[in-house]
């Protein structure tokens, strides 16, 4: 329990309780609202229940609150104080499906609000009345510099709450709502934004401003959205000025088409995700001219040609590589050292065969290996159980590999996720690898 000897600590400032487990069904104690002094109260992830006291309004010196993945919940929020000093606000998973009006109480009761998060909050998905009719009534925020909005059921009209609040942001997640339409105009005069997620919603394009101005942005997640055209005009649709510093795109599971054409001109990208698209034709050789990429995941989609050691020339920070469920030769020189160290590698259905791809031997701490159906139909190198002995998965099911099991005798940091099955292995399960039986992926 919270004990309530606390109350004897009137000059208290700073209160850090999180990940303390007070069983659940504790609540939290309404004589905390006593400690007036408080700057910092913070009960992050304590398995906490029940209403928020209301006790909470005579706390305005408190600047951080953070009470954020516990399960509480709250009618309204009358419970901030007023006049408020908060600057950060985590309310996390708290239900808050009956606050319609949480946008006007932001605006007006946190005018300091720096850093908001109502993540998983079961916000209500029609403040429209709410918006339209309060809204410009209230002060425009200039200071909210991070939202999170993230898992809520909130429509496309929290952009007219935004639009209003939108000056200085920097972060700015509005990911599994039902956002629906156009990203606006208003995005694109966000100068200051340097993360944006919108992914996991319907939304089905950009305009030509909706990107304009967002000179700083490093982060773009527009995965999971019903995003639709060509590839190339999406990506002109994207600021100049942040060629240098666009690190992350992420646009998988939309329907875009087209080539893979003009993404080379943003330099600084490190993470590229276009899985499950509609993209067709071949990989672009210049691809190896975008050094800083750390990740490239085009699976599930209709590429096709040959994809050589060309392509990866210059891409030594290359940790992720997912080829998968396209039409892709592999022709590398049998010699080939690659400039990259991979964690990741999956290239299911990718044309990789007739021979074992020798230069997996570089490859020294790859945690998931995928060549499944990959045309292979070559004796399983000595070599290869004690190089992946560290492997979380490896997948060589549908290839015609030949081998035999026995006097394997080597020592797996763990047991390893397997899968075997269409190839030619032979010789009895080593003990090694019992456990992988087992648990069915043998």
């Amino acid at each position: 329990m919270i004990s309530p000897k606390l109350i004897e600590l009137q000059h208290l400032q700073y209160l850090h309780l999180a990940s303390i487990d007070f069983n659940y069904g504790s609540q939290i104690p309404d004589f905390i609202g006593s400690l007036t002094n408080l700057r910092n109260l913070t009960l992050y992830n304590c398995n906490l229940v029940g209403q928020i006291p209301s006790s909470f309004g005579n706390l305005t010196q408190l600047q951080h609150l953070d009470l954020g993945y516990n399960l509480l919940q709250a009618e309204n929020l009358n419970w901030l104080p007023a006049p408020s000093s908060l600057t950060y606000l985590d309310l996390s998973i708290a239900n808050l499906s009956t606050v319609f009006d949480w946008p006007e109480a932001v605006l007006n009761k946190l005018p300091k609000l720096v850093d908001l998060s109502l993540e998983n909050c079961s916000l209500p998905p029609h403040p429209t009345t709410i918006l339209s009719t309060t809204l410009y009534k209230t002060n425009s925020s200039t200071s909210l510099e991070i939202v999170d909005l993230y898992d809520n059921h909130l429509t496309s009209s929290i952009f007219l709450w935004l639009s209003n609040n939108s000056t200085s942001l920097v972060s700015l997640d509005l990911s599994n709502n039902n956002l629906t339409g156009f990203i606006p105009d208003f995005i694109g005069n966000m100068s200051t934004l340097v993360y944006l997620d919108l992914s996991d919603n319907q939304i089905e394009g950009a305009n030509p401003n909706s990107f304009a101005r967002l000179c700083n942005l490093r982060r773009l997640w527009l995965d999971t959205n019903p995003l639709s055209g060509q590839l190339s005009k999406f990506v002109q649709l994207l600021p100049r000025c942040a060629q240098n510093s666009l690190a992350v795109l992420q646009l998988s599971e939309n329907v875009l088409a087209g080539s893979l054409n003009n993404l080379t001109s943003f330099s600084s990208l490190k993470f590229l995700s276009l899985n499950a698209n509609q993209l067709s034709g071949k990989i672009p050789e210049s691809i190896a001219q975008m050094s800083q990429l750390e990740e490239i995941h085009f699976s599930t989609n209709s590429l096709e040609g040959v994809v050589s050691e060309t392509h990866f020339s210059k891409l030594s920070e290359l940790k992720s590589l997912d080829l998968s469920s396209n039409s892709l030769v592999l022709n590398f020189n049998s010699d080939w050292v690659p400039p990259f160290q991979l964690d990741y590698i999956n290239l299911e259905s990718c044309k990789v065969g007739p021979l074992f791809p020798k230069w997996l031997q570089t490859q020294n701490d790859s945690f998931e290996l995928d060549i499944s159906k990959a045309g292979i139909s070559d004796i399983l190198p000595s070599w290869f159980w004690s190089h992946f002995r560290n492997t979380d998965i490896i997948n060589l099911s549908q290839n015609l590999i030949r081998g035999i099991f026995a006097n394997l005798t080597v020592e797996f940091a763990h047991y390893p996720e397997l899968h075997l099955s269409s190839n030619q292995i032979e010789g009895p399960i080593p003990s090694t690898l019992i456990t992988s039986l087992i648990s069915g992926s043998l």
